[in-house]
């Protein structure tokens, strides 16, 4: 039987989860709003947004509903926002459509009563240039505002050497501290998107939670001692039969 709204508790928020002011949620106070959600047992929705009438949608659920949303930008997304004519070389249309609709969720955010995480999705080694552009925004921003362009940033570096992830994740959170960005990252293999760059196999399991996985977890966030951090990890996909590989 396909599950029907009666399936699922909704529960609107009566008021904000924290004093927090209607609008772009960095720093400090996001940390905070995470801190909050994670010891009351809630979780916050996470969009991928194409334009702005997409990010109106988020934001007028997000009011209906009563609580945060998190706006999210892609790289291919940013591109969409910026049009398929505009010049994409050196990812400027990315970079540049992700800037546009960070400033749209700035300016109506407040107008819907809302906090909203402005966060950016899966970032491949390959596409970091699409963050360091990003990156220059949000310097420019805090320069003028005391805070950042987007609340945060997500790298996916799981297709590298654990030990390389972590080293450009390092190097990134060194950069973001300096703006007040939070950083996620991710250690695994998820067999949707790293399929598709080529790690596919015809046939794959979710392997159990390992020892080693665990030990990287911890590795990974001794090396990365930040409040601007956030983990994403997730269960290693392997075929059938074979031994998971240590560094995932």
């Amino acid at each position: 039987m396909s599950p029907t709204k009666s399936h699922y508790r909704y529960q609107p928020f009566t008021s904000p989860p924290l004093p927090l002011k209607p609008g772009v949620v960095t720093g400090k106070a996001l940390n905070d709003l995470l801190e909050y959600a994670k010891d009351t047992g809630f979780a916050m929705p996470g969009v991928n947004i194409v334009g702005s009438n997409s990010i109106n949608a988020c934001m007028e659920a997000a009011k209906s509903y009563g609580g945060p949303i998190m706006v999210t930008f892609s790289k291919g997304g940013g591109a969409y926002i910026a049009g398929k004519a505009a010049d994409n070389t050196d990812d400027a249309a990315s970079i540049a459509g992700c800037i546009a609709g960070a400033k749209h969720v700035r300016e109506v955010a407040k107008l819907y009563g809302v906090p909203v995480i402005l966060h950016t999705d899966h970032c491949q080694k390959a596409w970091l240039p699409w963050i360091d552009g990003l990156l220059e925004a949000n310097a420019e921003y805090y320069k003028e505002h005391g805070e950042p362009l987007f609340s945060s940033h997500m790298l996916d570096l799981s297709e590298e050497p654990l030990e390389e992830n972590i080293g450009i994740c390092k190097d990134y959170m060194e950069k973001f501290a300096k703006y007040d960005i939070l950083l996620e990252f991710e250690l695994g293999v998820t067999g949707g998107e790293e399929v598709r760059m080529g790690q596919g196999w015809s046939e794959a399991t979710v392997s159990p939670p390992r020892p080693q996985t665990t030990n990287n977890i911890l590795l990974v966030t001794s090396l990365l001692v930040s409040p601007n951090r956030t983990v994403s990890t997730t269960p290693t996909l392997t075929p059938p039969g074979s031994t998971p590989s240590p560094r995932r």
